[in-house]
C-alpha cells in the first residue's frame, strides 16, 4: 500500500467529510465522481481517499491525475494487487481524518446529491452511522451475488432485520470509523 506523503500534513485543518472510494477498473468513472463530489459539495472541507484494488486499466493513472490536480482534497493508495473491496474499504479508512467519513462505489451509482443527503440527515440527527440504498442497482451479477451473500451473513451472523439493507454506500462518524480499526 502507497499512500501520497506529500498529502499527509497533520497541520491541516480537519476535514469535514472524508470519502472512501475503493476503485476497481474505474478509470472511465471515478474522475467523473471526484469532480461530482468536489463541486457539488464546495460549502464542506473535503478529503477524497482513492484506493486502487489492483485495477488492470488506467486507473492508477486517472488516480495520479486527480491527485496532481485536487491535492489539498484527494489522496491515493495504491495496494499491491486485488483484495476485495472490504479490504480496500478498510485501507482508505485508515488514511481518513475528516469528522465524517464516507464510502462511495467508483462507478457514480451513488450521487453527490445523495451523498449531500446522508451528511445532511448525519448532522440533524447526530446519528453513527446512515446507510444508502439504492432506487435501481446497476451493477453485474456477480456484484450483486456478492451483496447478497454478505446480507444473508449479516443476517445470521448479526441478527440484522430482513428489511435492514447493509449498503456498501454509508455514511459514519470518525469515532465509529477508529472503533472499527481498533485506533
Amino acid at each position: 500500500m502507497t499512500p501520497d506523503p506529500e498529502n499527509n500534513s497533520s497541520e491541516e485543518i480537519q476535514p469535514d467529510l472524508s470519502v472512501v472510494i475503493p476503485v476497481f477498473n474505474g478509470a472511465a468513472t471515478v474522475g467523473k465522481v471526484v469532480r461530482s463530489i468536489l463541486q457539488g459539495l464546495p460549502e464542506l472541507k473535503l478529503e477524497i481517499v482513492l484506493v486502487d484494488d489492483g485495477s488492470t486499466d488506467d486507473s492508477a493513472m486517472i488516480c495520479e491525475a486527480l491527485v496532481s490536480k485536487h491535492r489539498d482534497s484527494v489522496r491515493y493508495i495504491q495496494l499491491d494487487g486485488n483484495h476485495g473491496e472490504h479490504n480496500a474499504v478498510l485501507a482508505g479508512l485508515h488514511f481518513t481524518a475528516g469528522k465524517w467519513v464516507a464510502v462511495m462505489d467508483d462507478d457514480g451509482q451513488n450521487t453527490t446529491k445523495a451523498l449531500a443527503e446522508l451528511y445532511a440527515h448525519a448532522q440533524k440527527t447526530d446519528t453513527d452511522v446512515v446507510y444508502g440504498s439504492y432506487r435501481a442497482r446497476k451493477h453485474n451479477w456477480f456484484r450483486k451475488l456478492g451483496s447478497y451473500a454478505a446480507q444473508q451473513t449479516a443476517q445470521l451472523i448479526l441478527k440484522t432485520p430482513r428489511e435492514v439493507y447493509l449498503s456498501s454506500f454509508k455514511l459514519m462518524k470518525l469515532s465509529l470509523v477508529r472503533g472499527i480499526l481498533h485506533d
